[in-house]
């Protein structure tokens, strides 16, 4: 299953409050709060007049506020995420069409509910997660390489980063050494960009309980402020963005964040492999091509990332050493594969290929 890219948890600013009609029943649960003796207060279109108002996650929204600034400009936020309709939670995301449904929904639950008519006219978003959902071939955790290679590749605008594991709250810590990574992330801060890569299968399982049939494998662009929505997006206004605006921007990410640089690492790979044949190479050893093999493992675990994917891409090329004969091309060709599978077992693992599925699955 491919899916297109979609939106889950996003921010909406930009609107203003026309009317409250429910105030003293607002202020009774003290959902809007109204502070005496100051000279600032939010004012509705029915000469309402407050402080700021605090709703938590309904079915409709995950959260609301509006207020005002020490200099007197009013302030609303509207969060919004996938809803639970389908019984997957957020496994496939939302069209953005659906996003101005959702944002209707919240408005209709906010008028019904509290009493509270918004005007959505210039409704802009402030903050907007754009994921991919693809379903691997393989478990998520056999990618761990072709992934950690990912992550090294993004740029260096993309300071911070980690690994991490996603549990349930209750769930049994025990035994944490033995899990395999679930979550790699990376993020230019608070004003730029966050990636996250995980499994989604896994995530659902442990944290809402829902088991899906097959691995899925989420990847996900977080805009963390307005700016950097429109300067991905050409705008930020909710009625200007549209699906082909949010697949564009994706499938150009992956191409240049991803793709161009695997090219470039596929030159470096090549050329550390000539390196290391025609320096271990000594026709009288017997150990030259174990020698080989250790080499490049313990660069890899010193760097922390693959130096070599898969052994079939050095043994491509020991045509470059000067065997006498085929024949002991083709004899070194298999004692390298024996010795992989012995020695550097990650080696050969196809893990070329599995990046080539994640990049092929991803645009």
């Amino acid at each position: 299953m491919l899916t297109p890219a979609r939106l889950d948890k996003v921010t909406i600013y930009g609107f203003r409050i026309a009317a409250i009609n429910k105030m003293r029943d607002l202020v009774r649960r003290n959902i809007v709060t109204i502070k005496q003796g100051v000279k600032l207060y939010c004012r509705t279109e029915n000469d309402r007049y407050f402080s700021s108002i605090r709703i938590e996650a309904t079915d409709a929204f995950d959260y609301f506020a509006y207020g005002i600034t020490p200099d007197g400009m009013e302030y609303g936020i509207l969060e919004l995420s996938v809803p639970d309709r389908f019984g997957c939670y957020n496994l496939y995301g939302m069209t953005t069409d659906e996003c101005r449904d959702q944002l209707q929904e919240a408005a209709l639950c906010l008028e019904e509910e509290y009493g509270i008519v918004l005007d959505f006219t210039e409704a802009k978003y402030k903050k907007m997660e754009i994921n991919k959902t693809i379903r691997l071939d393989e478990l998520f955790d056999v990618y761990y390489r072709p992934l950690a290679l990912m992550m090294y590749l993004f740029p260096g605008t993309l300071r911070l980063g980690g690994e991490h594991d996603v549990y349930r709250k209750d769930a049994d810590h025990t035994g944490l050494q033995e899990r395999r990574v679930k979550t790699y992330y990376k993020s230019s801060g608070k004003r730029g960009i966050t990636i996250k890569i995980y499994d989604k299968s896994e995530q659902l399982k442990n944290v809402h309980n829902v088991k899906l049939d097959g691995s899925f494998l989420r990847f996900e662009i977080t805009l963390n402020c307005a700016d950097k929505i429109k300067k991905a997006l050409g705008s930020n206004r909710v009625k200007d963005i549209d699906d082909a605006a949010i697949q564009k921007y994706l499938d150009d990410f992956v191409v240049q964040n991803l793709a161009s640089p695997y090219e470039a690492f596929k030159v470096k790979e090549k050329k550390l492999i000539k390196k290391l044949l025609k320096k271990n190479y000594k026709p009288a050893s017997r150990t030259w091509v174990r020698n080989t093999l250790l080499e490049i493992c313990s660069m890899e675990i010193d760097k922390k990332l693959p130096v070599v994917l898969d052994i079939k891409n050095l043994t491509e090329m020991l045509n470059i050493l000067p065997f006498q004969t085929r024949q002991s091309r083709y004899n070194a060709k298999k004692n390298f594969e024996s010795a992989c599978r012995e020695h550097a077992p990650v080696l050969c693992q196809n893990d070329d290929e599995r990046y080539e599925e994640l990049l092929r699955k991803l645009l």
